[in-house]
């Protein structure tokens, strides 16, 4: 019997112990899924806030002039010279460059030329229709009229003369020393030798050509014109006295006092007479009327010139045309941002030889993931970051959505046009970060999105009330990347209690300090955050 029980304690024994080192290694290894579960999860409990949730979309790229244009040439030649440079400021309509085109420059000035020749023509032909119009020269007694109506007369005939018979002449001779002394205007005194009466009169002539005088020396006469209020008679003998600024200076022997000669009236252009105003014996002032005519063939002339001019006048602007094709001007104000070309370089029609970029309209255009782009349209507010310019935020709007995307991998984007607002300190060519607000909503009750589960159709999220989680049905409105807002179900300072694993611990710890602490919490977004996804 002894025998018996020590062959079957020796296997139990060896069977209990197996069974407690399995049940020792179940329990050790129990114990560590539990340690490495508590260190890769941590149960979260934070109070619903109300704060702000912004759905952005966002892309990079780089700042470019809205407008932008290529000056191109009109016609092919050679560059003369450059009048810009890169980065030089223009205005619309300042010379950019020229061609040499010495055919032309010669063309030009001969047109220039033809025109004005032209239009001499027609200033003198004016003249002459001016001249129709006959006046008197001089006031005085009108003579005998030499036409009348109706008559063709040619220029130069004499149509009349008129008589002053309202002042006399007086001619004396004076020395050489004398005339040197005497001009026209001087005053003189005129004595009457019958009389001894003193009459004042005015030089109006100082002859040139020498005359015998009675002492038998040389004589130049001096013309004197006296008025005559009455009195006074062709015939009478006086002795003429001239007073310049020199002196006073007598002439050598008296003279005899005369009627003026009369002015002969001649026409200037010919033509057939249409009316007379006046007649033989009439009285006239200075200026007035004294006949008008008429030309056919003259008013021909004019109008056939007016037709040259204007002939002369295209074929000038045809050849300004043809040098405006040899100028080329800047298209817009702007900033010269290229200059393509040198002087003496052949180039050829429609050329881009510049470009000018207008400074003061800039944009960004940034490519936008396909899930977004339904969510953005036109005028939607945007901001824009540049690298270069720190710690600024440029405001900008939506102007421009692409209606084709381009697939990458798989991936289709969309180019977003971004018109900044604000430009200062901004240049062409800068990195910048665009971010298109797709959706904001402010002042709203929010949790983290991790705290959101579902069951079925029904969201719910647990609340701890005195010490116990307990299920809440809730409503979801909008959504980002990192928070939700809460519609229904759930109010300001409730406690919500959810898992956060240990990277998303990190991932959040970090989030909700840029977002700050406190009422208003932050905004969701990244990269590629979308519009807010709604939820019941």
């Amino acid at each position: 019997m002894k025998m018996m029980k020590k062959k079957y304690a020796k296997p139990l024994l060896i069977t209990l112990i197996c069974l407690i080192a399995i049940g020792a290694g179940y329990f050790w290894l129990s114990s560590r899924k539990e340690q490495k579960a508590s260190a890769s999860s941590a149960q979260v409990v934070m109070p619903v806030e109300k704060g702000s949730i912004i759905n952005k979309a966002s892309g990079t790229g780089n700042i470019a002039s809205s407008v932008r244009k290529e000056i191109k040439t009109l016609d092919n030649g050679i560059v003369d010279e450059i009048f810009v440079e890169e980065g030089q400021s223009v205005q619309e309509g300042d010379k950019i460059l020229t061609f040499q085109n010495e055919q032309a420059e010669s063309q030009l000035e001969s047109a220039r030329l033809s025109l004005e020749i032209q239009e001499n023509k027609l200033a003198e032909l004016n003249r002459d229709l001016a001249e129709l119009k006959v006046y008197a020269p001089a006031a005085g007694v009108v003579g005998a009229i030499n036409t009348e109506e109706g008559e063709d007369v040619s220029g130069g005939f004499a149509l009349t003369s008129i008589t002053d018979k309202k002042s006399l002449e007086i001619t004396g001779v004076f020395n050489a020393a004398q005339i040197k002394h005497i001009r026209v205007g001087n005053q003189a005194q005129i004595v009457l030798i019958d009389s001894f009466a003193t009459i004042k009169g005015t030089v109006t002539d100082v002859g040139t050509s020498p005359v015998d005088s009675s002492d038998s020396t040389v004589g130049y006469e001096v013309t004197v014109v006296v008025p005559n209020q009455g009195g006074l008679s062709a015939g009478m003998t006086a002795q003429v006295t001239v007073t310049s600024g020199e002196g006073s200076y007598q002439a050598a022997d008296s003279a005899t006092l005369e009627n003026k000669s009369p002015k002969t009236v001649s026409l200037k252009t010919g033509g057939t007479v249409q009316k007379l105003y006046v007649e033989e014996g009439d009285t006239v002032k200075k200026g007035d009327l004294l006949a008008s005519l008429e030309s056919q063939s003259l008013a021909n002339d004019i109008k056939t010139q007016k037709l040259e001019i204007e002939q002369s006048r295209l074929n000038l602007q045809e050849v300004m045309e043809t040098m405006d094709d040899m100028v080329v001007y800047a298209p817009i104000s702007g900033v010269i941002s290229e200059v393509d070309v040198t002087a003496g370089e052949r180039v050829s029609e429609n050329s881009t030889v510049a470009v000018v970029s207008d400074m003061n309209a800039l944009e960004l255009v940034i490519p936008v993931d396909e899930l977004d782009i339904n969510n953005v349209t036109l005028g939607m507010p945007a901001t824009i970051t540049v690298n270069s310019v720190p710690d600024t935020e440029f405001k900008a709007a939506v102007t421009e959505i692409a209606k084709e995307g381009t697939v990458e991998n798989g991936v289709a984007t969309f180019d977003v046009t971004l018109t900044l607002k604000n430009i200062e300190g901004l240049k062409p060519g800068m990195s910048a970060t665009g971010e298109v607000i797709i959706t904001q909503k402010e002042n709203i009750l929010t949790v983290p999105v991790e705290a959101i589960q579902q069951r079925g159709k029904e969201k719910f999220v647990l609340v701890r009330k005195e010490g116990k989680d307990e299920p809440v049905v809730v409503k979801v409105g909008l959504v980002s990347e990192e928070m939700a807002e809460i519609t229904e179900g759930l109010k300001e300072g409730d406690q919500v209690v959810y898992t956060l694993s240990s990277a998303d611990s990190n991932s959040r710890s970090a989030r909700v300090m840029m977002m700050g602490p406190g009422p208003g919490g932050g905004s969701g977004g990244g990269n590629r955050t979308g519009s807010g996804r709604s939820g019941n």
